[in-house]
Order: structure tokens, then sequence, then C-alpha cells
């Protein structure tokens, strides 16, 4: 079938469509409006060749390669992050995956932007050539390529924008304006293309609202997580092996903290007078084997912002941390950092899903510097006023970390003292991590004490037999008996070495091995990872003193492992809280009447569209640009009613239509009947006498007598066929033979 060339607009709406589905993506970038000005010019180079060619054919397609290595060119010069252009064309050839690492936002720079930028340049110049070749419905097939490409890119990141289907769908329903009537069966072509292309933009767009709310974020596509990142999951040296040499008086220089602002210090803890500080997390770990502990989240590259996650600490969050800090290779791979991280400058690196770690992606000797801003901790459990909201807590289920309650088995002994913990009837969570805190601060900080988390280890340090190792040891001892047997009792717990800055205002801190330690963190539905401090302050001296035996410690009278409530055991307490609701999934119920309602939609939108496609028949039919045209349309549309009314396919010549309608409707007097003779003798004329035989009153009699004889046909059928009659298909396929 031969196309007319589209106006020269449908071209340039065409190759437009591709940059506005890219807008889907444009959520995952730090500079959202930089990368939808280089999506449209990427646009601009795949339209603009094709609409100059029009006048000159062949041209299109090298014009429209070299706007496109310009292009690149010019995000060479201006967006290369800093390198020299040469070294950043070398880094496009690992575009597309290095795209795939980024954490978002990701940043806005040239090998970022290149596979966008040759996906819709391919799809503008696509869609472009379409229409220029009469194919304009057709031509928005690319922009629809495009936004499912952006779709998958975003996965379960960021939310996509709400105008861009939308906006594609007007845009390919625009396009079916550009068709131009040839011949008896354009005329309404254009309208019903528009109508047709709503419907469906319609429906895809229902649907895919629909699945997203069915659907989990978890059950979502993204195109991220089918890919491995360069940096997945550190391995060094077990951090907490370290901390036995550095607390012996390490004196090499680990980290310079400088801290340029941050939120107000809080009030020190009562009854003593220590000034209040920030912890700083270094390594963080949450999976034990026994033995060792290690981390099992991964890490990906981040740009130089990151996207606010998590709940919101409930209390002391406010304000953020920034600060310049200088690392020795003796930390690499992982860098300090004093809370979920807002930004950071100064490398490549890289961040866990929970952004509250970073590590370096390529470690290398000699220090490291880079700049951070974060939300420091905001609960002190060792702060009279932090304790009494810790105390009401409940625990929840972390977003990272799926082994923050798995561990080995306990020894016997251990088991003793994990039971004493166990949940009972109204008692919240964190009061029952403070009773575990403060069992282990009855002891003693010794930094010579023998190192090792072992089991074995640890039931020499809960031997209250034995004077000298009876809660005595390092950080390493105390964070990982409290992380150990607090996950035997349903509390999800991590081990975090790092160490501690003076809290509030400007601070220059010199961090050496004895500054190195390790506590334990929980985590609370509503209020994230809180930190512990089971690690005792007393040294020199006050260490001597004996702490009272264990059965004097754990409580008493414990309740049945039973009774652990479902968010102890790895659930959030309250799923309505939208804090704690990391994974909201959907109950049975709400999948099973989701899919019925979307199913029926379905159904209704499909009715719908049958419909439209009758009307649009009839419409062609009815105003023909020929009388003879309008007269043959009027006996078709007399055909289809028999065929809707359940007769035999009408076969042979006139007389055999008209004896079918007689007997359907009956001989009464004015009825269809009388004028079936008339209608076939119009019919006839219009089908073999000469052109311009039949006038225009004489087509517009005949569909008087068929509509009349269809109205009296649609009554004497069943009322089945009645409800069914203007959306069967039998007109349609009848039609589309005849073609």
């Amino acid at each position: 079938m031969s196309r007319t060339p589209g106006p020269w607009w449908t071209l340039i709406l065409a190759g437009l469509l591709p940059a506005v589905a890219g807008a889907a993506a444009a959520v995952l970038y730090d500079s959202p409006l930089l990368m939808l000005g280089v999506l449209l010019a990427a646009s601009a180079a795949g339209v603009v060749p094709v609409v100059l060619s029009r006048s000159r054919p062949g041209s299109a397609g090298p014009a429209a390669v070299l706007a496109l290595l310009v292009l690149i060119g010019v995000l060479l010069l201006t967006l290369n992050g800093g390198a020299a252009p040469v070294d950043a064309a070398g880094e496009l050839t690992g575009a597309l995956a290095r795209l795939l690492s980024f954490t978002p936002p990701i940043p806005t720079r040239v090998d970022t932007l290149t596979p966008a930028v040759v996906v819709v340049w391919a799809a503008s110049f696509a869609a472009a050539a379409l229409a220029d070749r009469g194919w304009r419905l057709l031509a928005a097939a690319p922009a629809v390529v495009v936004l499912i490409a952006g779709l998958l890119l975003v996965g379960r990141s960021a939310p996509v924008p709400g105008w861009v289907a939308p906006a594609v769908a007007l845009g390919a329903a625009l396009l079916t304006l550009g068709e131009r009537p040839h011949g008896g069966r354009g005329r309404g072509r254009a309208g019903l293309g528009f109508v047709l292309t709503a419907v469906a933009a319609a429906l895809v767009i229902t649907v895919g609202v629909l699945t997203s709310w069915v659907f989990s974020d978890a059950d979502r596509v993204d195109a991220a997580t089918r890919y491995q990142p360069p940096v997945e999951r550190p391995q060094p040296v077990d951090p907490l092996t370290r901390l036995a040499g550095w607390a012996k008086g390490d004196p090499e220089v680990l980290a310079r903290v400088q801290v340029a602002a941050g939120p107000p210090a809080t009030a020190p803890p009562a009854g003593g007078d220590e000034v209040s500080t920030t912890a700083w997390r270094w390594a963080v770990l949450d999976d034990f084997d026994g033995s060792r502990w290690t981390t099992s989240v991964p890490y990906r590259p981040t740009g130089e912002r990151l996207r606010a996650i998590g709940p919101t600490p409930a209390a002391g969050g406010t304000g953020l941390l920034s600060a310049a800090v200088q690392v020795s290779s003796t930390l690499s791979p992982w860098l300090p950092v004093p809370g979920p991280v807002r930004r950071v400058t100064g490398g490549d690196v890289a961040v866990n899903p929970d952004h509250d770690s970073l590590v370096r992606v390529s470690p290398a000797e000699g220090t490291f510097g880079y700049s951070v801003v974060a939300d420091p901790a905001g609960l002190d459990p060792q702060n009279s006023v932090d304790r009494a909201t810790i105390a009401t807590l409940r625990a929840g289920t972390p977003p990272t970390g799926a082994n923050a309650l798995a561990a080995p088995a306990l020894p016997a002994e251990l088991e003793k003292i994990a039971d004493g913990f166990a949940p009972t009837a109204g008692e919240p969570d964190g009061e029952r991590a403070l009773g575990l805190q403060d069992l282990l601060s009855q002891g003693a900080f010794v930094p010579d004490a023998p190192p090792g988390h072992l089991y074995v280890r640890l039931k020499q340090f809960f031997n209250d037999n034995d004077t000298r190792a009876y809660l005595r040891g390092t950080s390493e001892q105390f964070a990982t008996a409290f992380a150990v047997l607090a996950r035997t009792v349903g509390l999800p717990t991590r081990v975090v070495v790092g160490f501690e800055v003076p809290a509030g205002g400007p601070t220059d801190a010199e961090i050496s091995g004895p500054d190195m330690k390790a506590w334990p963190e929980v985590y609370f539905a509503g209020s994230g990872w809180v930190r512990f401090a089971p690690t005792p302050k007393d040294v020199g001296a006050r260490a001597q003193r004996n702490p009272p035996k264990l059965k004097d410690l754990v409580p008493q009278q414990p309740q049945a492992a039973e009774s652990v409530p479902a968010e102890a055991a790895g659930g959030p307490t309250n799923p309505d809280d939208p804090a704690v609701r990391t994974d909201p999934g959907r109950s049975a119920t709400a999948v099973v009447v989701s899919v019925a309602g979307g199913g029926l939609l379905i159904v209704v939108l499909g009715l719908l569209v049958l419909l439209g496609l009758r009307l649009s028949l009839r419409a062609r039919r009815r105003r023909g640009p020929d009388p003879s045209i309008r007269a043959i349309g009027a006996w078709r549309e007399l055909e289809d009613a028999l065929l809707l009314a359940g007769a035999p396919a009408p076969t042979g010549s006139a007389t055999a239509v008209t004896d079918l309608v007689r007997r359907r409707t009956g001989p009464e007097p004015g009825g269809a009947s009388a004028g079936l003779a008339e209608l076939a003798r119009i019919a006839n004329a219009a089908a073999f006498a000469p052109a311009g035989t039949v006038a225009g009153p004489e087509a517009d009699r005949a569909w008087q007598i068929s509509d009349q004889a269809q109205r009296e046909l649609r009554r004497s059928t069943a009322r089945g066929r009645r409800w069914r009659w203007w959306i069967g298909l039998a007109p349609l396929r009848r039609e589309r033979r005849r073609r």
C-alpha cells in the first residue's frame, strides 16, 4: 500500500518523542535538567538531518552520524568530569557497564550520558524516517522502546515521572492527525487513529499503574541488579583482628578528620564528664560464621551526590555534618563516614545500599583525601534522654543485610545467657537491648586482653569463675558478644568498627590505633540502625574490680522463645509506618482483587476498541466521497446486520438478501420489507451502472431504508445478540476480506 509522506511537523514530533520518553531515566541523574537538555540535543541530531534531506534524498544517514559525532565531541569537551578529553574518550568503551554500576544519583558526565544519547539519537532518526515515509503511527514505536529501556534502567531506584508515558501516548495520537485521506478509505482514518492510540495508551498506562501497585519493589525489573558492579564485597583482613594490635597503643596516624560544620552537641551522659561525640563508621560487618565477621552487602560506584534514604532518626538527627578526611592506606579499602552519606567528593568511591559505608573503587598506596556530607547518628544509648527513647523501640527488618539475624548455634553456656533476654509479653525490644548492654558494661576494658571472637573465646569471656577473663577484653569481644546474643533472641544486629570524634562545631582530630573500636548496632523500625556501647570505659586501676556473677546480671524467669513476635523474628512491627516499609509487598486478597480489576479493565477497554472500530467503519461507509460508494455502503451495512442477527452469510443475488430480511422482520405494512426492493435497485445501480447514475438523494434514501431494516432486524433477535450488536467481529472480518 502506498503511503503519503508526512507533513514536516510530524517528522519533528516523531523525532522528539524518544527524548520525551528518555525523561523517564532523568530521575536517576544528579542533574536531571542537564540530562534532558542533552537528550533533546541527541534527538535533534537524529531528526534534523531527515527533515533537511527531503530535498536531497540519501543524505540523511551520513548527516545524522556526523551530527552524533559532533554532539559526543562537545560532551567530551564540556562534561568530561575533569579528565582530559582523550582520557574521557577512552572511558566510552565501557560506558554502559559503568552506567549500570552507579548508585543513583548518577553523575551527569560524558561516559554516563553516552548510552542514553546513542539510544535516543537512533530512535529519533528511525522515528523521523518512518514519519517521512507515511508510517506516522508506527513512528511512535521507537519512543515506546526508549520508554521501556528507561523504565528498566530506573527499576527500583527511583519513582518514574508520571507525565512521561501520557506524553508519549499523546504524541503518538497527534501523529495520526498527519494522515491524509487517499481514496474512499482515507476519510476518517486520522480520527480513528487518534481514538485507537488514546485508548491503547490508556490501557498501557492503567495496566502499568496496577502492576506497580500489586508487585512490591523487590519484584520489579531492575536492569542494574542484573549487572555485577566492579566492587562487590571488599574482603581484606578481618577488621576485628586489627583491634587487638591497635588497642596496645599503635602510634600510626590512621586518619585525620576536619569537621567544618555539624549539628549541635547533645548533653553528655548523666553522671560523667565525657563530652558528646559522633561515631564514625569505618567497616560495617553483618555476616558472622562463628569465626569471622564480614560484609554481605554489595558496593556500587557512586557520583558526588547521593539520594537521602532510610528512616529519619527519632532524635538528635537534625542537621548535616560536613567534614574533610585524610586516611592512610592501612584503612583501605573502607573509608570512615559519620552516618548515611548525602554527598562525597574527592575520588572514585562506592557505597553500600544503606549509604552508611564507603569503599575505594581502586585501593592504592598512600593517603587518600575526600570530603563527605552525612546524617550523623541520632541516638546515643549512653545518654539518659536517648535511653528513654530507645527503650520504647521495636525491632524491624533491615533494608539490606540478609544475615542480620543469622548466627551459628550457641554453646549451652552462652544460650543460657541469651535466654535471659528472650522477649516477654509487652516488653519493647529496645529495653531488652539496653539490658544486654548494661550487663556487658559491668566488665572492664583491658587493652592487652587475649584477642579473638570465636565461640571458644566468648565462653572464656563469660566464665565468671575465671577472674582473669570474665567480662574482660577489648571492644572486639564486647561487640561480638552483644551482636551474637542479640541475634539469638531476635534482634537484627551488625558489628561496626570505627572511632569517635567530638560532636558539634569545627573539629580537627587525628585518629590513631587506640582510638579505633568496635560496637554493635541494632535495627529498629522507624529509627534505623542504632549504636550501642557495651564496651566499658573502665581502664587502669578501675579495671581491677570484679564484676558481679552472671546469675546476678542475667534477668531471671525468662519467657519461652515461642513468644518472639513476628517483628523480632525479622519482620517490621508496624507495617503502616512508611519508614518501616522497606519491602511492602501485598496481601493475597489485594493481589487477587488487583489482577481481577486489571483483567476487567482490559476487557472493558477491548470492548471500547471494538465499538470504535465498528462506528468508524459505519462512518466511512456513510460519508464516502461519492453517492455510489455511500449507496453500496448502505447495502453492506444491511448484509452485516443479517450476520449479527444470526442469519447465514448472505450470498448470491440481492433477492436472496431481501428474502432473508423479510423472513426475519415480517411483512408489516410500512416496515423494512416495503423499501427493500428500492434499496436493492439503488445498490445495483451504484455497483454496475455508469458513474453518476446514483445521485446524492438516492444514496440518502438507501441509507434511510437500510437503517430501518437494521433496527427491525436487531429487535427481532434474541436479547443476548442485541447486547453484542455493536461489538460483533463479523462486519470487521468481512470488510477486511473485501480489501
